[in-house]
């Protein structure tokens, strides 16, 4: 049985919008909230979009806004997109005030487990010439704001983040090899 296979050569989004709402009990967060993501001015270039079976293939250029107030402000790389996972190859990814470079994968039963990202994705990377800014790791943990710290990241990263009740976050199960 064949795979449905399509291409496009070029595909722009300008100033786009994604949003998802899942219903909650509680008040959005004002920190990055994976239950209410809201992404707004999304400018982006697909080159070499491929679709072909379950599986994307594209080098991306991308910015966007969440409401959170953390800045995509330029994230290339080559990409990949499965219904378990996606990757991000030859990767530059510049936030607020980080940049991270190299390779960057996410991998998870179904992409619903997106909304549980702490509890259910598993990453990996390869970060080289690296830095994370704790401001910009505030946007998902609202404690670490008062660090101020710049994190340099050189090595392989492979894991799963994990939460406590009061919003505390650490990496369990992680091998870090640099």
């Amino acid at each position: 049985m064949g795979h449905t296979s399509f291409q496009i050569g070029d595909l722009t989004i300008v100033n786009g919008t994604f949003k998802t709402d899942k219903q909650t009990n509680r008040q959005i967060f004002s920190w990055f909230d994976g239950q209410h993501i809201l992404f707004t001015e999304i400018n982006a270039e697909l080159k070499n979009f491929n679709f072909t079976g379950d599986t994307i293939l594209s080098k991306l250029k991308l910015t966007a806004r969440e409401r959170s107030g953390l800045e995509v402000k330029d994230l290339t790389a080559d990409v990949t997109m499965t219904p378990r996972g996606m990757a991000f190859s030859q990767m530059n990814l510049a936030t607020n005030r980080s940049t991270l470079r190299n390779f960057f994968s996410m991998t998870y039963a179904d992409m619903s487990e997106l909304g549980n990202f702490i509890h259910k994705v598993k990453m990996a990377a390869v970060f080289d010439d690296s830095y994370v800014d704790s401001d910009d790791i505030a946007f998902f943990a609202p404690a670490m704001k008062s660090w101020k710290k710049r994190i340099t990241l050189k090595g392989k990263i492979r894991g799963q983040w994990m939460t406590w009740s009061d919003g505390r976050c650490w990496y369990k199960r992680a091998t870090i090899r640099c």
